[in-house]
């Protein structure tokens, strides 16, 4: 698993199962106390997302999830709504690009003859 927030390691399991996660994690955020497995670039903490209660999972400000994900995903050079990544130094974890994509601002200046 690479760059996603994942509030429950056991989550992933089948409830009473008792086979081991067959998977490794690498610059992932995990919270809600649950112990953070091995693997590069992991991180534990909330990620401030925007409102959960009612499903919007999306980055806000200071979130530790912000531009620190990983780079090389190939698979992922969008976010979940079409965004390009990344948006600052380094993609972000989690399904949203935060902040705003940057544009190029043309100017146009009328001919006076």
């Amino acid at each position: 698993m690479v760059n996603c927030i994942i509030p429950d390691v056991e989550m992933l399991q089948d409830p009473g199962s008792n086979v081991a996660l067959d998977f490794s994690f690498e610059n992932d955020c995990l919270f809600n106390g649950f112990a953070l497995p091995a693997g590069f670039g992991n991180i534990s903490g909330n990620p401030l997302f925007m409102n959960s209660a009612e499903n919007d999972f999306h980055l806000t400000a200071g979130s530790p999830c912000i531009d620190t994900g990983k780079t090389a995903v190939l698979e992922a050079e969008k976010d979940k709504v079409g965004k390009k990544r990344p948006v600052g130094t380094a993609w972000d974890m989690g399904a949203y690009e935060y902040g705003k994509a940057s544009s190029i601002l043309f100017l146009v200046i009328p001919a006076v003859f």
